[in-house]
């Protein structure tokens, strides 16, 4: 049993109470943390709370502590369940509500990350394509982002044009200005806005490449790894080690999948590939990812493996390591803040003024015109938004048990082969341990003419 102050920095791997507390600078501390998760409407109403920490499952998981609460306020009492971080600061809740705009492509991106197959490609590249594209606009996710700056800025649209028809019809005082421009400064203005749009978008495109790039070696490796496992782990006491090693390699991708994009249930996860006390580790580890390389390159290093061998396997594990950083960086590291918000607020001022110079020209046709040029153009910017953060949109749930599955495949394969095999396979026994002799004769003789 203990107690656990949430105003100081914890690291620990697993850690688990039970405590009942009344009050005391613990009782405080936590009480700080609990208010420090609450909403600003909740936190102002906090006087008349009092929080009792009844139980408390210290879960430490990327700096973050789950814990329960029971709560009294004005005599009613319930239980709440609070996620906190270990330094007292509860980040907000970015996950979009039912009423929120952009709740249907949130939705809609759960059941369209696309792994294609011969059958896809077929489709893909039909004749018929461009109508089936058509008739699916009115459940692109895309599209169905773009409604708000789109019919918002079509009605300033309809607004300017209504005011500018009721001058011209003499339906307003005469002394009002007419609304309309030159054409000449959009035609100026419209080589930066492409060149904007351009940038933005290929920027986009070059991280989602990067990061497709990452989880392809992941998989590359993955079988590499667990060919050079099967094949020079031949020693009877690394049987078992074999086994766990590559299932952790397995374990890796789906920890990274986890680390990037939290859905699904890492647990029930792991608990198909390795034991209960490992993933009891895992999980109480702060980086899953990093936790599971430092046990594979622990187990590898136990095994009975010559200098090249483990050199070559610490080759991989050490493409695991850079993979997972270069996802990391993605992740963590938009495109700058500022040009996004630059493009952003040009194309909302651009088809702002654009109903003025199109309409000595257009008149109520300027309407329609901003409706076209707006769609068109925000959902430019709108794709390069969607793929700058790639990993929601992957199907890494695919990727992750196709590893599995080709992983599972090269075992069945192996055990298959040194069957049919067997005496043709049989090498020389003791190989691995003739070469360490080597190594330490190589070393006494050296010692001795020193």
């Amino acid at each position: 049993m203990g107690l656990l102050c949430l105003s100081s920095p914890v690291v620990a791997s697993s850690l688990s109470a039970s405590v009942f507390l009344s009050g005391g600078p613990k009782c405080h501390s936590l009480r700080q943390a609990y208010v420090g998760s609450l909403k600003p409407t909740q936190r102002r109403s906090m006087s008349s709370v009092r929080a009792h920490f009844v139980e408390e499952t210290a879960v430490i998981s990327s700096g973050k502590m789950e814990f329960k609460v029971l709560v009294s306020r004005g005599g009613n009492k319930f239980i709440s369940r609070r996620r906190v971080s270990c330094y007292g600061k509860q980040p907000p809740s970015t996950e979009p509500e039912p009423h929120d705009p952009d709740y249907p492509k949130e939705e809609a991106v759960l059941y369209r990350r696309t792994s294609y197959e011969h059958k896809d490609w077929t489709r893909h590249r039909s004749s018929l394509r461009h109508s089936r594209h058509i008739f699916s606009m009115i459940s692109s996710r895309v599209i169905l982002a773009l409604w708000p700056p789109v019919f918002g800025l079509t009605a300033v649209a309809a607004v300017l044009s209504a005011y500018n028809e009721a001058l011209s019809d003499h339906w307003l005082p005469s002394f009002l200005p007419l609304l309309h421009v030159s054409s000449v400064p959009f035609q100026l203005v419209c080589p930066a806005l492409a060149l904007l749009l351009v940038f933005r978008t290929n920027a986009s495109y070059a991280r989602f490449d990067e990061a497709r790039k990452a989880w392809g070696s992941n998989v590359n490796r993955t079988r590499d790894f667990t060919r050079q496992a099967l094949t020079w782990m031949q020693h009877p006491s690394d049987a078992e080690k074999v086994r766990k090693i590559i299932r952790l390699c397995v374990a890796f991708n789906f920890c990274l999948k986890h680390h990037l994009v939290r859905e699904g249930d890492l647990r029930e996860e792991l608990y198909c590939l390795i034991e209960k006390d490992e993933v009891d580790g895992i999980l109480a580890s702060c980086h899953k990812p990093n936790y599971v390389l430092l046990l594979m390159s622990e187990l590898i290093n136990s095994c009975t493996l010559t200098d090249m061998q483990l050199a070559r396997m610490d080759e991989n594990l050490t493409q695991f390591a850079d993979n997972l950083g270069a996802c990391e960086r993605i992740f963590k590291t938009p495109i700058p803040l500022s040009y996004t918000r630059l493009t952003s607020r040009f194309l909302v001022f651009w088809h702002i003024a654009l109903p003025l110079a199109l309409w000595d020209h257009c008149h109520w046709l300027s309407v329609p015109a901003t409706f076209l040029s707006a769609g068109a153009l925000f959902c430019i910017e709108e794709v390069g938004v969607l793929i700058e953060e790639p990993f929601q949109i992957f199907p890494l749930d695919n990727i992750c048990c196709g590893i599995k599955k080709a992983v599972d495949n090269l075992m069945v394969a192996h055990a298959e082969i040194h069957s049919c095999y067997k005496l043709l396979l049989k090498g020389p026994p003791d190989r691995r341990e003739e070469g360490k002799k080597g190594r330490i004769g190589e070393g006494n003789s050296k010692s001795s003419l020193s």
